[in-house]
């Protein structure tokens, strides 16, 4: 992708994008975000968004990337620190896998360093005891981002004066890890010296009289304040510059760390935007086989639809035909540089040719339980022509379950270059979540390679958010795929899809259906750009 890419502003396609290319699956729904340690759990997401929000989703899902692909998970569990060192670690471990993603995929570079500089620059700690945390983690975040070293400065000026032997101690600590830091045990080693220091100077340092505790610490924003929670004022931490009570705090006590503010952000950002949209998970359903009566009339459809359809969805392609005075130099007539030959270049030509994916939707909801016979032969009919058309094809079926919940589902019945061994159906049950199973299949489409690529929507109904399913077909049309629909024995389509879709009463009224629906999009000046 470019940086004018349109994917790149659609947040639901983007997410996916960079799940794929990290390995990491990513999840959208829902009206939280976490990681179980697998999955990165987004909630449901508007589909576009202004560039810092926008920004933040993308830091979100690397930098939980990064954790999933690089931390020990089960070390914490194995080593059972205590909340100091546990917080440490985290900061610790948030820049070492950070930069490990950054090494591999080079462009999180960048997203990093202007995520931190989002969140920290500018935002010291102004109780007194978290000065020593926050020097820490800004110390650490200023390797990789320098803007924060004046940040980082001041910090330590604080630390020096409340505890002028503590930074001398733990200095080359931070050199060391800065050189070497492996994985995350070797995080949690330097954690744990960095403890061992705070522990030593605490012992050596008198405990603050309560006149001093009360005076606080310099002005500034709160680590705590800064991402959210704020300071209890019953804290005994609140503002003591007592080291003691910084070893003793619980986690409850301590700042919030960089993936629970994102995750904060995240969630508030998208209750300020409105609207957010929902991809569909897979779930598996068993296939009932078409009767035979079925099958021969979609065999019957199919065979006239396939020579009609291989003309209709030519493509045109970019190649190389013939020698030329310009375009792209051939190296191997560079000997016409010696005999005068002009014609040293390939020129490009457009040439017609198949090009073209298509991705079936079909509602299987409980409305379409009387018609789902029909809608599977139009599938089936309409999938058969364009395999012999040499066309990729897939079909997946969609449908909510009918509780409070409503969790939209897709079931995969055919995969693109699958080979077909049983024309079947799944049951027919549950709700129409159509934007929602609109998005999944987006985020397919989307990596293919073809030029052109058609969803051709089977339904009968409504759908449960027509705002989510206009949503996605905007954004669909946004990044060049094309959305049309057939209704079977229904008209609802048209206020969602005016232009673009065509109802039907028989499987006799598909090949008219159809050829009138895309014919549209690839005739001279017809091209529907709606």
């Amino acid at each position: 992708m470019t940086k004018t890419d349109p994917v790149l502003g659609c947040l639901p396609l983007l997410a996916d994008v960079l799940g794929r290319s990290y390995g990491v699956a990513v999840e959208i729904g829902g009206d939280d975000a976490f990681t179980d340690g697998w999955t990165i759990r987004l909630p449901a997401l508007p589909a576009t968004a202004d560039p810092d929000f926008l920004g933040l989703v993308r830091g979100y899902i690397d930098h939980e990337a990064a954790h999933i692909r690089y931390t020990d998970l089960a070390l914490l569990a194995a080593e059972n620190p205590n909340p100091l060192e546990k917080h440490i670690w985290n900061s610790f471990e948030d820049w070492r896998v950070e930069r490990e993603l950054a090494r591999l995929f080079p462009g999180c570079a960048a997203n990093f360093r202007w995520l931190i500089q989002k969140m920290f620059l500018g935002q010291g700690d102004e109780t007194t005891l978290f000065a020593v945390l926050d020097w820490l983690l800004y110390t650490v975040r200023s390797w990789a981002v320098p803007e924060l070293i004046p940040d980082r400065d001041k910090l330590a000026e604080r630390v020096k004066v409340l505890w002028p032997g503590l930074i001398p101690r733990i200095d080359p600590i931070l050199e060391a890890m800065m050189i070497s830091c492996p994985d995350s045990r070797a995080c949690l080693d330097y954690a744990r010296q960095v403890v061992v220091c705070i522990r030593d100077v605490a012992a050596t340092t008198p405990r603050a009289l309560p006149e001093e505790a009360s005076k606080g610490g310099a002005p500034g924003k709160s680590q705590k304040t800064r991402k959210g929670k704020g300071t209890p004022k019953s804290s005994p931490i609140a503002d003591s510059r007592d080291l003691r009570d910084l070893l003793a705090a619980s986690e409850g006590q301590l700042p919030e760390d960089l993936g629970a503010e994102l995750r904060r952000n995240l969630v508030e950002g998208i209750k300020t935007l409105g609207h957010g949209s929902a991809v569909a998970k897979v779930m598996e359903k068993p296939l009932h086989p078409l009767d035979p009566q079925a099958k021969r009339e979609v065999d019957a459809v199919a065979a006239g639809l396939s020579a009609r359809l291989h003309g209709l969805l030519q493509a045109t392609k970019l190649v190389r035909v013939r020698p030329s005075r310009r375009g792209v130099l051939d190296p191997h007539r560079l000997y016409g540089i010696a005999v005068g030959e002009p014609k040293l270049f390939l020129s490009r030509q457009r040439k017609l040719g198949i090009d073209t994916t298509v991705h079936l939707l079909l509602d299987t909801s409980g409305s379409m339980r009387k018609r789902i016979d029909l809608a599977g032969q139009c599938c089936w009919a309409v999938a058969q022509a364009m395999i012999r058309s040499g066309i990729p094809v897939a079909i997946t079926a969609f449908a909510g379950r009918p509780d409070p919940s409503n969790a939209a589902s897709v079931t995969p019945i055919l995969k693109p270059g699958q080979r077909v061994r049983e024309l079947g159906m799944v049951d027919a049950i549950g709700n129409t979540p159509l934007g929602e199973a609109l998005w999944w299949v987006l985020q397919r489409l989307v990596q293919r390679r073809e030029e052109r690529k058609l969803v051709i929507v089977i339904t009968d109904g409504v759908p449960d958010d027509p705002v989510a399913a206009k949503e996605a077909i905007a954004a669909a049309r946004r990044v060049g795929i094309e959305v049309y629909g057939i209704g079977i024995l229904s008209h609802h389509l048209k206020p969602l899809m005016p232009e673009t879709s065509i109802p039907i009463e028989g499987i006799s009224e598909l090949p008219a259906a159809l050829f009138g629906l895309v014919g549209k999009a690839v005739l001279p000046g017809q091209r529907n750009t709606a």
